[in-house]
């Protein structure tokens, strides 16, 4: 699963008459803790409601990225939808299955890159009935996937900042660890959110590259200091005791080629020193590539 961004709007297109202020304050907050699990042909994606939201029902659409085309020179025009569904809003997880796709006979393939919109709709009648007539404003995330044949850990996903940085929301205990994955980068600084619990160990991904590492520390001045040099791809690092709030990846080879939409390309697993809410983020670091003549 890869990057997370999120749009609100009132749904003008059926309405012109824009909800109140202080109706807008209710339904402007977008869904938390996206985790994508199951298989390839059945993934299930679950949620967290927005705190302190009125949500009157959910909407899932899932697009075929190889599908959409806006220019109708290139023929008909396509969204690239293949499977739309509205759920209540007591619902915050669910399993795709055939019934979903509104193509018929579709079925994920593995290594297609797809993307994943859930809305939160707040009705005009109040009701859970999501039907575009009836929907008074909406509030839209975005998470691109890749279905892969083989299974994994839950992951987590982010939303993406405007400085480029993925920020996640994501309740924690200690002893756990939790898989996170945005795009694909040379390297990575992940830093926790103001009052969060520090960062207790990491475990980076096997196959990629030459699955070595080099993991960085920073001092007070905010400059880096190794803390290991060709750490092993899928063995625990662990910091020093009290753990440590910052810290940065570097050693991802370029010549990997890795695809910034493959779902399995960077899931990155974290141990935290206390419960809490993680809302830090992690920034990429990237390198340009010239294209070969």
């Amino acid at each position: 699963m890869d990057n997370c961004v999120h749009e609100q709007r009132d749904n003008s297109k059926y309405d012109r008459e824009y909800a109140k202020p202080s109706s807008r304050s209710t339904i402007w907050n977008v869904i938390d803790s996206i985790t994508l699990s199951g298989t390839s042909n059945n993934p299930t994606f679950t949620w967290t409601s927005p705190s302190g939201a009125t949500v009157n029902a959910y909407r899932l659409n899932i697009y075929d990225k190889s599908l959409v085309n806006t220019n109708i020179a290139n023929g008909p025009l396509n969204s690239g939808t293949v499977a739309s569904l509205n759920l209540a809003p007591n619902l915050t997880s669910h399993t795709i299955t055939a019934a979903d796709f509104i193509v018929p006979g579709y079925a994920f393939t593995p290594g297609k890159n797809y993307s994943l919109e859930i809305s939160t709709l707040r009705t005009r009648d109040g009701t859970s009935n999501g039907s575009n007539t009836n929907v008074y404003a909406i509030s839209r995330v975005y998470a691109d996937f890749t279905p892969t044949n083989g299974g994994g850990p839950v992951v987590n996903l982010p939303v993406v900042l405007a400085n480029g940085s993925y920020q996640f929301n994501i309740a924690i205990q200690p002893n756990q660890t939790y898989y996170i994955d945005p795009l694909v980068a040379t390297g990575y600084i992940y830093e926790i959110g103001a009052g969060d619990p520090n960062f207790a160990s990491v475990v980076l991904p096997v196959g990629i590259g030459d699955n070595l590492y080099d993991i960085y520390g920073f001092d007070a001045l905010d400059n880096l200091i190794l803390l290991a040099h060709d750490w092993l791809a899928g063995d625990v690092f662990t910091f020093a005791p009290g753990g440590i709030s910052k810290f940065e990846i570097l050693g991802i080879e370029t010549s990997a080629g890795l695809d910034p939409a493959n779902g399995t390309a960077f899931v990155t697993g974290l141990t935290f020193t206390g419960a809490g809410q993680f809302t830090g983020t992690q920034t990429p670091i990237t390198t340009f590539v010239a294209d070969v003549p």
